[in-house]
């Protein structure tokens, strides 16, 4: 059942990184309550060396999934997840810090990079 969830708030992460390459990249448009998803998507933020941060999202859920999935890479969970979860904790900074503004998705994102942080620390059956 761990597992199941697991899984679940990866995909879950997976779709809003999804949605936001999409809103980032092709649409030039993010669907935001509240107007910080603006503000982040049109910061010097939003890009690390020239990728867009929701392309860094969707490569860290999909390695996270890949290594739940596959026996021999499902050690690599408490480092994929560790990264993730402290990197989230930087993005988080930098939204409410240095843009004083908040985005929506990016708060579900790390929201979900921390559950699944959680989960791999507190369940070895994942």
């Amino acid at each position: 059942m761990v597992r199941k969830i697991f899984l679940a708030v990866a995909l879950v992460g997976l779709m809003v990184s999804l949605y936001l390459t999409y809103a980032y990249v092709i649409a030039h448009k993010v669907a935001c309550i509240g107007g910080g998803c603006e503000i982040v998507a049109a910061s010097p933020y939003s890009r690390i060396f020239g990728i867009p941060q929701p392309i860094m999202g969707v490569v860290f859920y999909l390695a996270v999934i890949f290594s739940l999935l596959h026996h021999r890479a499902k050690s690599l969970l408490p480092l994929l997840t560790a990264v993730g979860a402290a990197y989230s904790v930087y993005l988080t900074w930098v939204e409410v810090s240095i843009l004083h503004a908040i985005c929506m998705w990016c708060m579900i994102s790390a929201v979900c990079t921390w559950i699944l942080f959680g989960m791999v620390l507190l369940h070895e059956d994942i």
